[in-house]
């Protein structure tokens, strides 16, 4: 009797999560999808399948619970699920997936439409549903099973081909999913997204716990204000800013190359889904809110400081370390690193933005960012980076690109966490611009570059803060050796069209420039201009 795979893709996820206007139907969007993904597993496992991808525990469902969207508050199940079955005949086979998706489906509809939600739009519950069941792009593929192959790799091309073939709802004039995000009005549009999944209220980084005047506890689902304000004092400019961070695998198809049969996928899937329980705690721990945890994929949202004065640059270095180490930490029964050839990285995309800034646009742009990150040029093959974008309320923008825990990164930490003034910043930004002539000289030859500052910055107030001027030449010479190590200047974001090619000393002097800016946003005083 054969086995075969079943490979089932599941959507269409970014098209709703472009919808969300709010971190709580940001968090819902992709919730509806992970819980969707979980109950087809469930069904996958009625019908006598073994699941290989995600990790999906085999011996009780009660252990799964760890991992499922009622228990934590994080969606951890990504939109491809493949399992292992051994049918009577192909077509009950074909009979059984096309009944336990549909059934899944008609699930997540029922979940998801309550009584009030139907009073709210006017229309029957099981119109509501109808349409949510239509509107969920849910595709299969079944294959003959082989002994020796990579089930992700092997499913890929076809799942790919599957979801080029959407359908679309007839009836357009009912919209119950933006009615879900968005709910009655400005003032209760939680209400519909808090009777989703049972939500729990403890230990999820989505609620905020608050008392009200009586004393009485509050459950309030956070939003981009309060995600925001997660920081140490309230008289910067930041504590009204929010990032919104997407991160991503790299390389991760090499690495598959290498798993040669359904365990060894089956093991990846379970490191990866450790990984994002892991990295789930740090970004509630650092105060921002998860949306999305599955696989080696990352989306969430969090403010640029926690309360001890952690930046989120250093948050995302240590998600990076995170899912390195459960690569590293894996062994075989021989006490071997299983992966010590292929230890991946990850990349990030970061957006920050003002709070009232439009949500779905902030993640447009991480999305942008992490494209960005993971751009190789020629002749250079390293990824494991991260782009940043800051958009200030004022129209000023900043972007660069860095390699994680590389240099630029090592001196974005060090400028950010010496104490300066932004005036002073400002004025320092001033004069590096004035300069660059004499700079980009000076660079040129190293003996010069401590007499030229020492002559730029030659006031009797420049000796009182002597300290971060020579903190900043630093930085500088240290960059620009390191750009003089990079054949084709990984660091420098983009280059505009009909531009000339820029020096390794104008390319430093920029970056430069970029973190000092950087600096002087994350130190400005509300009010200040």
């Amino acid at each position: 009797m054969s086995e075969y795979y079943v490979g089932i893709t599941i959507g269409p996820i970014i098209e709703t999560l472009c919808m969300a206007s709010r971190p709580a139907s940001l968090w819902c969007a992709s919730s509806m999808f992970s819980w969707l993904a979980e109950d087809i597993c469930n069904k996958a496992i009625d019908i006598g399948g073994t699941i290989i991808s995600p990790f999906y525990p085999k011996d009780s469902k009660k252990i799964a619970e760890q991992y499922s969207v009622t228990a934590t508050g994080v969606g951890k199940y990504h939109d491809r699920i493949i399992f292992r079955v051994n049918p009577n005949n192909l077509d009950s086979l074909n009979d059984n997936v096309k009944q336990m998706i549909e059934d899944a489906k008609q699930a997540l509809a029922d979940e998801l439409v309550t009584d009030e939600f139907a009073k709210t739009t006017g229309q029957s519950q099981k119109e509501l549903q109808k349409v949510i069941v239509d509107y969920l792009q849910v595709r299969y593929v079944i294959t003959e099973a082989k002994k020796k192959c990579n089930c992700i790799l092997y499913l890929s091309p076809y799942l790919d081909a599957a979801e080029l073939c959407p359908s679309f709802s007839i009836d357009q004039s009912i919209q119950p999913v933006i009615t879900l995000f968005e709910g009655k009005n400005d003032e209760t549009h939680n209400g519909f997204v808090k009777a989703c999944f049972k939500l729990k209220y403890s230990g999820n980084s989505i609620i905020e716990v608050t008392k009200n005047e009586k004393g009485k506890i509050v459950y309030k689902i956070r939003d981009i204000e309060s995600i925001a304000e997660s920081i140490s004092g309230d008289d910067r400019k930041i504590y009204n800013y929010y990032a919104i961070v997407q991160a991503d695998g790299d390389s991760m198809t090499k690495l598959l190359n290498n798993l040669h049969d359904d365990e060894a996928v089956n093991d990846f899937s379970k490191i990866c889904l450790d990984y994002t329980s892991d990295a789930a705690d740090k970004i509630n721990d650092f105060g921002g809110m998860t949306i999305y945890a599955g696989g080696d994929d990352l989306l969430f949202i969090s403010p640029l400081e926690n309360k001890n004065g952690k930046t989120v640059f250093e948050l995302c270095s240590d998600i990076n370390e995170c899912f390195q180490n459960k690569f590293k930490d894996h062994k075989n029964e021989k006490g071997e690193c299983v992966y010590k050839e292929n230890i991946p990285t990850l990349s990030f995309g970061i957006s920050i933005n003002y709070k009232k800034f439009p949500l779905y646009e902030a993640f447009k742009d991480a999305l942008t960012m992490l494209d960005e990150a993971k751009k190789i040029e020629k002749d250079e093959d390293q990824k494991n980076k991260t782009a940043v974008h800051i958009m200030k309320h004022s129209g000023q923008s900043v972007k660069f690109r860095y390699l994680n825990n590389g240099v630029l990164y090592n001196q974005l930490l060090k400028i950010l966490k010496i104490q300066s003034d932004s005036v002073f910043l400002h004025s320092m930004m001033f004069k590096i611009d004035l300069y660059k002539p004499l700079l980009i000289a000076a660079l040129k030859n190293d003996n010069d570059l401590e007499q030229t500052f020492n002559n730029i910055f030659d006031s009797g107030y420049h000796e009182t803060v002597m300290n971060y001027i020579q903190t900043v030449r630093k930085c500088l010479k240290t960059i620009y050796d390191d750009v003089k190590e990079n054949k084709n200047n990984e660091y420098y974001y983009e280059k505009k069209p009909d531009e000339k090619e820029k020096s390794k000393e104008e390319i430093a002097l920029e970056l430069l420039y970029n973190l000092l800016r950087t600096a002087r946003f994350f130190s400005e005083k509300k009010g200040a201009k």
